[in-house]
C-alpha cells in the first residue's frame, strides 16, 4: 500500500508518502479479526526547521521513523 497523508512537527506541516506492508488477517484466540502492518520511512528534520544538534555525536539530519500496526475489527 502506498499511504499519504500530512506529517506537522515543529509547527511545520509537509505532505508525506511512504509505503505500508500489510500483513495477514484472521481470527485471534478469541475470534476477533486482526489484521496488521509495518512501515519504515526517512525524514530530513531540517525540512521542519530543526537545524540545531547537527554534528559529531548529535543528531543527523536523516531521522528513521517505524510503525507497527495492529487493528482488530469491531
Amino acid at each position: 500500500y502506498s499511504v499519504e497523508g500530512t506529517l506537522n512537527l515543529h509547527g511545520k506541516v509537509k505532505p508525506i508518502k511512504f509505503p505500508f506492508t500489510r500483513l495477514k488477517t484472521g481470527p485471534d484466540m478469541k475470534g476477533k479479526t486482526r489484521t496488521g502492518g509495518f512501515a519504515n520511512f526517512v525524514i530530513k528534520r531540517s525540512d521542519f526547521g530543526m537545524n540545531y544538534m547537527n554534528g559529531p555525536d548529535k543528531i543527523g539530519d536523516e531521522v528513521e521513523i517505524t510503525i507497527n500496526l495492529e487493528a482488530v475489527l469491531k
